[in-house]
């Protein structure tokens, strides 16, 4: 298993955590002031660090899920050029002309010719 989509998933399972706990401190806040065991210029006043706490958590929240979508659709590229490269080898014989064509295209990053050498590079 990657440990850097582990560590992601971990992050943003700590960042909702902490947003949970931030707006049920909200919700304490404002049945504080309902109640009237606090004023409402306090309840504002921490009700605010609240929703700046909130707002940055929002932006580390979508930072994370980011990198893990970002992660995510490097792999799902990488396992869409390992199967092309699978079918081509296993099946090179069935493919039309066309279907070969686009096929090497996808997997083939570039080709070196020096003189009489020739190199292929495949997609990392």
């Amino acid at each position: 298993v990657d440990s850097f989509l582990l560590d992601q998933v971990s992050a943003v399972e700590r960042i909702e955590s902490r947003m949970r706990r931030t707006r049920r401190q909200v919700e304490e806040l404002v049945a504080d002031t309902a109640h009237g065991r606090i004023s409402l210029e306090r309840m504002k006043a921490q009700g605010s660090v609240l929703a700046g706490e909130q707002h940055a958590l929002e932006g580390d929240l979508g930072a994370a899920r980011g990198r893990l979508e970002a992660h995510q659709t490097e792999a799902e590229r990488h396992e869409r050029l390992d199967d092309v490269r699978q079918r081509l080898e296993l099946d090179w014989e069935t493919f039309t002309f066309e279907a070969l064509q686009a096929n090497l295209r996808e997997i083939v990053d570039r080709i070196e010719v020096d003189g009489t050498e020739c190199t292929v590079f495949l997609r990392p």
